[in-house]
């Protein structure tokens, strides 16, 4: 998962790789893209400068493919397996919150284009950051204090200033956490997702144990 911040003036990101829950610490993804000269990324017919993307990797030629052809509050999505947020901001320095979401077992999709009015975040850590942008701290901070609470997000934080348009790399790196922080975070995460049903109960219960049994907690046994 991922922490992507937009304090007004800077956007910035995490660079921890996730899949299917497991963390990849040695990686260091990239999720703060900057157009080049020969992109031409429009959002409601305003050029966009950068975006931070959380969710899945897999969407990203999707969105840049969609911003290339202009995003609007109407804009269709026929990718039904898809799930993703950007926060994308424009050279005029306003910026935009567009998510995709998929609901598989009622076969529903869920997209949503919004202004961005004041300081935001989103991804796993996007409730941690936006309580350290609410105070009036930078979204590098925020993405700090996200990696510090949040076991999904981690590793390098970069950076892209809106007034000078370069993506930069911050030298704060994330520390390990011992194993235990890590498990009881993981546990945590799993117990509070929603259940309705027997068969929701029985996932989670399966989840938990996968969990469990990952190798980085094979001393902890």
């Amino acid at each position: 998962m991922t922490t992507i911040a937009w304090c007004g003036k800077i956007l910035a990101a995490d660079g921890q790789s996730t899949i299917n829950g497991n963390r990849r610490l040695l990686s260091n993804s990239q999720k703060i893209h900057v157009a080049t000269a020969e992109d031409n990324w429009t959002i409601e017919g305003k050029k966009i400068s950068a975006f931070g993307m959380a969710g899945r990797p897999s969407a990203l030629n999707l969105v840049k493919e969609t911003l290339t052809t202009g995003l609007k509050h109407d804009t269709k999505i026929t990718e039904k397996d898809t799930s993703f947020a950007i926060i994308a901001v424009a050279e005029t320095g306003e910026a935009f919150k567009w998510q995709v979401t998929n609901d598989s077992k009622k076969q529903l999709q869920h997209v949503d284009l919004l202004p961005v009015t004041g300081p935001m975040a989103i991804g796993s850590g996007g409730v941690f950051a936006e309580a350290v942008l609410s105070i009036g701290m930078s979204a590098v901070d925020a993405v700090k204090a996200a990696m510090k609470l949040d076991v999904m997000s981690g590793g390098e934080i970069s950076y892209w200033e809106a007034w000078k348009g370069n993506l930069s790399t911050a030298i704060f790196i994330e520390q390990t956490p011992h194993p235990l922080q890590s498990l009881y975070e993981e546990l945590v995460q799993t117990l509070n997702q929603p259940i309705g049903s027997d068969e929701d109960v029985k996932a989670q219960l399966s989840k938990m144990k996968e969990i469990i049994a990952k190798p980085e907690y094979k001393d902890l046994h």
